[in-house]
């Protein structure tokens, strides 16, 4: 019975770290500047995907296999699992202004840089999404993206 009071902090401590999270890694003012639209995003949906935006203490924050992306051919969709969502609302990016998407050397993920704003300028996207947003953002500038290994950009050989 002495350990009743926990039930009631479990739910303070859950919404103090959200919070903190949200607003240190860069969601909360990512999210405040691309708003995601009522109308579910359309375009190919990847679940538990992995990533890492901001910092705490030098340190990116890693949100691993909660991310859900949808990589559409106008914009970029980022929400998170349902019971992480509390302060981090979805976002949705357009080509337009996400200035670049790198792929990362000998791996399936890709750096994106965003233009301007006070929102994080660079993100980072894991495994399949992340070459489906290469090739989408490639699409979306009227230029042929390669997957990593091929060509200067990915790391491979060449001239």
């Amino acid at each position: 019975m002495d350990s009743l009071w926990l039930l009631p902090f479990f739910p303070l401590v859950w919404f103090a770290a959200s919070h903190m999270i949200a607003t240190h890694s860069g969601w909360r003012a990512l999210a405040a500047r691309f708003p995601q639209d009522a109308a579910p995003p359309s375009g190919q949906r990847f679940r538990f995907v992995s990533g890492r935006m901001g910092r705490v203490h030098g340190m990116p924050i890693h949100y691993a296999n909660c991310l859900t992306v949808t990589v559409g051919a106008e914009n970029l969709s980022i929400s998170m699992v349902w019971f992480l969502r509390l302060h981090s609302p979805a976002l949705s990016l357009p080509w337009s202004q996400v200035e670049a998407v790198e792929p990362i050397a000998k791996g399936q993920d890709a750096l994106f840089r965003l233009r301007g704003g006070e929102a994080p300028k660079e993100f980072v996207l894991e495994g399949r999404a992340a070459q489906a947003a290469l090739v989408a953002f490639g699409a979306a500038r009227g230029v042929r993206a390669q997957p990593p290994g091929h060509g200067r950009a990915g790391g491979g050989t060449g001239p």
